[in-house]
């Protein structure tokens, strides 16, 4: 466990600010890589190299790296949303990004934006009652929740239609 406290400190006074200042620095890059050659159980720096290559559009680096980051802490709910979304929006994963999306639930049972995810994604599917039943949930935790109601309503107007 002193390997990962010596990674983090090493990380957070070399590395870090770099990353938040200046991501797509072929630099920046290459440090994150290096450091990861060194420390190749340090998650956070993984998981902060996908994002950075998701962004440069390399979604084959990126998928490897944000699957690496869930293989070693499976319960990091950004991760696991990290790669969800991943799998979704980028490879159409449907089925894989679900069973991660259920898995942050299994985590935080009051997880707002799996829950929003996961009504759009009944919606779009034409699951209108299953959508329903999610942005109720969503109600449920957090009854001012505007993007919720105006779901509802939205669905309400579809079911409506003649």
């Amino acid at each position: 466990m002193s390997d990962f406290k010596d990674a983090e400190r090493q990380y957070m006074t070399e590395i870090y600010e770099r990353v938040l200042s200046n991501p797509q620095d072929e630099e920046t890059i290459k440090a994150l890589e290096d450091f990861i050659t060194q420390y190749p159980q340090f998650h956070p720096a993984i998981n902060n190299l996908a994002v950075i290559y998701q962004e440069k559009g390399d979604d084959e680096k990126a998928l490897t790296l944000y699957e690496r980051a869930v293989e070693l802490d499976g319960n990091n709910i950004n991760y696991l949303k990290n790669l969800a979304d991943f799998y979704l929006v980028q490879y159409g994963r449907l089925e894989d990004a679900l069973r991660l999306y259920v898995r942050i639930l299994e985590i935080d049972n009051e997880n707002i934006e799996v829950y929003l995810t996961l009504g759009n994604i009944c919606a779009y599917i034409k699951r209108y009652d299953d959508a329903q039943f999610f942005y109720d949930k969503v109600l449920e935790i957090e009854p001012w929740n505007i993007t919720a109601m105006d779901n509802i309503d939205l669905i309400e107007e579809i079911k409506n239609k003649p």
